[in-house]
């Protein structure tokens, strides 16, 4: 027997040596990939996000503005749900919506006041006219005055002028955009007859300046209210026939009051 054959000997035989074979190594495939398509979508919701933004109202960006300045206002308190501009529903934080909505109605009562300074066709009815803020919103007061009168006594004909007021405040009143509450007063004057007194008067006044308003241009589904309170709000309570007591109001109503209202 050769050596080659004898399995004690170390030979080179098929049955002493096993080739051994290295396998290469794979690539590991990781989760970057993952972290890399979670990345385009939320960039992708991110531009959803400012294109809806984007075509919002100026009420409705600025809500938003504030909510990123203090998002933890909505975890702290928290609200009932009001709607701002055209459909969009906020729920009010501990104030940064609060703060947005209550500076809008600074800056848009200051620029009320400086077409009150600067336009002709208000500028020479100045102490007559009366812009202020209310727990309700902007108020605009039409007075009438001795020396010239918005309506004849007894009459709901709007005059050329006031018309002309309105055509100049309609526009502004259309851009901000509040829900409208249209008043009409009367003095303590007795009027008209058991059909038709103070209240029918008041109120087809303010409902001359609805369709003076309508006509220049704001929609009816912007107008919530119109009221009449004949002499129950006189003005000037110690003097019940002055004309200042006559008068029509433009409540701009502010979302602010509904929610102060709906707190406990």
């Amino acid at each position: 027997m050769s050596d080659a054959a004898n399995p004690e000997h170390g030979g080179e035989g098929e049955g002493h040596h096993h080739k051994r074979h290295k396998h290469a190594k794979h690539p590991h495939h990781g989760g970057a990939w993952k972290v890399a398509y979670a990345d385009f979508v939320t960039a992708l919701l991110a531009l959803f996000i400012v294109l809806w933004v984007l075509g919002q109202d100026d009420k409705v960006k600025e809500a938003v503005q504030a909510y990123f300045r203090d998002p933890t206002g909505y975890s702290k308190v928290g609200g009932v749900p009001f709607t701002v501009g055209k459909g969009a529903t906020i729920s009010p934080a501990d104030g940064a919506v609060k703060a947005a909505m209550e500076k809008k109605l600074e800056e848009d009562l200051k620029h009320l006041e400086e077409m009150l300074e600067e336009t002709e066709e208000l500028k020479k009815f100045s102490d007559q006219i009366v812009f202020e803020l209310t727990d309700e919103g902007i108020r605009m007061e039409f007075r009438d005055a001795p020396k010239f009168s918005f309506f004849r006594i007894g009459s709901a004909q709007v005059s050329p002028e006031l018309e002309e007021i309105f055509r100049v405040l309609t526009p502004e009143v259309v851009r901000m955009d509040y829900p409208v509450v249209i008043e009409g007063h009367t003095d303590d004057r007795a009027y008209g007859t058991k059909d038709y007194t103070n209240w029918e008067l008041s109120a087809d006044r303010a409902n001359a300046i609805r369709r003076t308003m309508l006509y220049y241009g704001l929609h009816k589904e912007r107008i919530s209210e119109v009221r009449s309170y004949a002499s129950t709000k006189l003005l000037k309570p110690s003097e019940p026939l002055a004309e200042e007591n006559r008068r029509v109001s433009i409540l701009l109503k502010s979302p602010l009051f509904k929610l102060n209202a709906a707190k406990p």
